[in-house]
């Protein structure tokens, strides 16, 4: 499956990024270690993991933060290519509920509406707060000729993800790289933490 894959294959882009490192770090040691796919249930974890780190970061620096809801087992599915659960397909059919279900979290979720009804000045300040700074930029050139992705640096997003991988900007490589690897699904992707990102009005993280 297409989560499954990714994830197997990130793994082995962060230590072929890990290795290019002048010195190694001690969460690079992974001597003895055995690779294998995350569970979907991992990934869930480590999700929750991830709102609760930003939630903690952003208060700690003054600003509100309401943790967005993360995608259970069931909503991953919608996108795949193939659905081989037939409990799945009989109960959800094409996964129209998660995209609505997407959609008003986008658009009706806390944390959005707060950001929304700030002031101009004020919005910016949650924002660099939360994603980091637009005039400093990770940037990834991707394989094939297929062009660069930026994202910011610094905020609590990136602050979060460095706790959970050790390196915001070594995971951002390799996510965009894996992510450019993969073919892309057809029809929406809402059941995927993808389909949650915040209204912004920013480039994706």
């Amino acid at each position: 499956m297409r989560r499954k894959y990714a994830a197997t294959l990130t793994v082995t882009v962060l230590l072929l990024l890990a290795g290019c490192a002048d010195e190694p770090r001690p969460w690079e040691d992974i001597s003895g270690a055995e690779m294998r796919d995350l569970s979907n249930e991992e990934v869930v974890e480590i999700e929750r993991a991830e709102q609760k780190l930003i939630r903690t970061c952003m208060r700690e620096h003054g600003f509100p933060y309401w943790e967005f809801p993360v995608p259970g087992i069931d909503e991953r599915k919608s996108g795949n290519y193939v659905i081989d659960s037939v409990r799945w397909a009989k109960e959800y059919g094409y996964g129209r509920k998660f995209e609505e279900l997407g959609e008003k979290i986008r658009t009706s979720h806390r944390t959005v509406i707060h950001q929304n009804r700030l002031p101009k000045e004020g919005r910016a300040r949650y924002t660099r707060a939360l994603d980091g700074d637009y005039r400093d930029r990770m940037t990834v050139e991707l394989p094939g000729r297929l062009g660069k992705m930026e994202t910011p640096r610094g905020g609590c997003t990136n602050e979060a993800r460095a706790e959970l991988y050790g390196d915001a900007e070594i995971w951002y490589t390799a996510r965009r790289t894996v992510e450019s690897a993969l073919p892309s699904t057809s029809g929406t992707s809402s059941g995927t933490s993808a389909s949650r990102k915040r209204s912004t009005g920013g480039p994706p993280a």
